[in-house]
């Protein structure tokens, strides 16, 4: 991550308690000015994720949609295995919201088979976790119920108990 993107991700992280939605939107203005100065893609991309995870965690699930689809389609780009996984199963929770669930679906089966790859058992957990959510919101609440356990069970293995 850039040096200008870690300010701006760890500013914005302490003033959201305190300002909700106006750091967000202050957010928005550094990285108009951040484009300007030209950071690393990987850090422009993590300062996108940053700012959809605060935007999904105040409510403004527009911006969460929009800020983690821009981080989303920059991984992409520089094909960062793990960082597609951890934005695929952000953008994933805010469609779920959204009760987008085809599209959550498939943001869901892409982190999974990203975090597959790199070998992180927790984010194959929080992607059992959210892809049961979408089997339950269809009706499927058996095998939405048999995904949150295996998510248990490899939270368990892992000592990372729900959050």
């Amino acid at each position: 991550m850039s040096r200008a993107s870690h300010t701006v991700s760890a500013s914005l992280t302490h003033e959201l308690p305190r300002a909700g939605l106006a750091a967000i939107h202050v957010g928005f203005s550094v990285l108009s000015h951040l484009r300007v100065a030209g950071p690393s893609v990987s850090g422009y991309a993590w300062t996108r994720y940053d700012l959809g995870l605060l935007a999904l965690r105040s409510g403004d699930r527009a911006a969460a949609v929009r800020e983690l689809g821009d981080g989303l389609a920059l991984f992409r780009k520089l094909d960062y295995g793990w960082a597609i996984g951890r934005c695929a199963w952000a953008l994933a929770m805010a469609r779920l919201h959204d009760r987008a669930l085809d599209e959550a679906g498939a943001l869901l089966v892409e982190a999974l088979d990203r975090h597959r790859a790199v070998g992180d058992t927790r984010g194959l957990a929080q992607c059992l976790e959210a892809a049961g959510g979408v089997l339950g919101a269809r009706g499927r609440g058996d095998a939405g119920a048999r995904l949150l356990g295996a998510a248990a069970e490899c939270r368990q293995r892992l000592a990372a108990p729900l959050t």
